[in-house]
């Protein structure tokens, strides 16, 4: 519950890659608070198994940086049919993160992610960019128009955006 919120405005903050400061309570728990995280993914928590891949990839609250066991939870959170999980695999599938690039693999994942409504603001981007360069699907300009309007983008990205 409250554990994956956090995470999902993780994902919905304009930048990306820097958690705000509600994961960061979190991540200032002692490492040992959270064994229940890994007792519970094991059982088959698709939410625990999922937050295990954030803090994974990104090596948070003495998690290991490890971005093969970050790709193995998303993997195991997706399983149990989880949007969000869709949209992390996407994006590994899309920059190589714990597997091998594969942009077939990417685009049906974001697809996946959008059609379950993830909620991941992200998603959306990396969609436009398959759509833009014929990445796992046949390249559309209005596609790909429509899903960068639809995502939430960081000046950097908006400048790609624009120029499209």
């Amino acid at each position: 519950g409250e554990a994956l919120r956090i995470v999902q405005d993780h994902l919905d903050s304009k930048n990306y890659y820097a958690f705000n400061p509600a994961f960061d309570k979190i991540c200032a728990q002692p490492r040992d608070t959270l064994d229940w995280l890994q007792q519970d993914a094991n059982s088959g928590s698709r939410n625990s198994a999922y937050l295990l891949g954030v803090l994974h990839e990104f090596g948070y609250i003495g998690f290991s940086c490890d971005q093969q066991k970050a790709f193995y939870w998303y993997c195991k959170s997706a399983a149990g049919d989880f949007p969000l999980a869709y949209a992390a695999l996407g994006r590994c599938y899309y920059d190589g993160i714990g597997t091998e690039t594969n942009f077939q693999k990417a685009f049906e994942n974001l697809s996946l992610a959008e059609k379950k409504q993830s909620g991941c603001k992200r998603a959306p981007l990396y969609l436009a960019r398959c759509y833009r360069y014929g990445y796992g699907t046949k390249a559309s300009h209005k596609k790909a128009k429509y899903y960068y309007d639809c995502a939430s983008l960081t000046a950097q990205e908006q400048a790609e955006a624009n120029s499209f």
